[in-house]
């Protein structure tokens, strides 16, 4: 029923059996305190493989955030796409803005498209869907 967000969440290839697709909205005030994630079970025999790539859908707004270890995250605008090392980074997210804080999530094993992409990324790429 939303065929942009299928899109987005579909671009970077990750293997369609494995992955989770969802999207997520931290409302004001609500946050996930400093974790990292547990995502071994998808691929015990090789973690490397999993990749977690968020999907901003709206600009970033005073008072909301991403923590990865000591960087903090911010200014976004709506499209930008990031993954980091969830294995081995710290993380937190939390809204204090006014405004809902809305993201899609796509969590999966990396197939070469996957690889191909993010070897290639550099930081203003953009990609038309």
């Amino acid at each position: 029923n939303f065929p942009t967000l299928s899109k987005m969440m579909d671009f970077f290839g990750l293997e369609d059996s494995e992955s989770k697709k969802r999207a997520h909205v931290q409302l004001t005030g609500q946050m996930f305190n400093v974790h990292i994630d547990k995502l071994w079970d998808r691929c015990p025999s090789d973690p490397e493989k999993i990749a977690r790539i968020t999907i901003m859908l709206d600009d970033w707004q005073p008072g909301q955030f991403y923590m990865y270890g000591n960087y903090v995250y911010s200014h976004w605008k709506a499209g930008e796409a990031h993954i980091f090392d969830w294995p081995n980074v710290p993380h937190a997210t939390a809204n204090t803005s006014n405004y809902p804080r809305a993201i899609l999530q796509v969590t999966g094993l990396k197939t070469s498209r996957t690889k191909k992409i993010l070897a290639e990324a550099a930081p203003n790429d953009l990609f038309k869907l």
